[in-house]
């Protein structure tokens, strides 16, 4: 299994454990790359832009960062394939990427209805990318 895939899994998985034993920021940090990973993968697979491509134009866009690149990649591919499921995967998308930005960075109490709802949009997430990307 291609490294990057394999450790989309591993997030995935390690997501359910620090959930299971009450370690939720964590949790969603797992969540989130878990879904970032398998993202680069797809952008690799099935758009054919190498792992260095993407750092390459990353680096070459001024003001573009590395998850607003994947995530616009995955999400115009994803416009093209399925108009309809468009706007629900984006709001999941950006819902989990807040909040894995609140776990990460904010001073606030991160509890397990935050955790599972971020583990509950990986999934989901992960799920309709496999379904529908790969």
């Amino acid at each position: 299994m291609p490294y990057l895939k394999a450790k989309s899994e591993f997030n995935k998985e390690a997501a359910n454990l620090l959930s299971d034993r009450s370690l939720y920021a964590p949790s969603i940090h797992c969540a989130y790359y878990s879904c970032f990973q398998l993202s680069k993968y797809i952008i690799k697979e099935k758009l054919n832009i190498s792992y260095n491509q993407q750092s390459n134009e990353i680096r070459s866009t001024p003001g573009v960062q590395s998850h607003s690149y994947v995530v616009r990649k995955i999400l115009d591919q994803i416009q093209i394939i399925d108009r309809g499921g468009y706007n629900e995967i984006r709001r999941k998308l950006s819902d989990l990427r807040l909040l894995r930005e609140k776990s990460d960075y904010e001073n606030i109490e991160i509890n397990f209805t935050l955790s599972k709802r971020a583990i509950d949009y990986s999934n989901e997430l992960r799920i309709y990318f496999t379904n529908k990307l790969l």
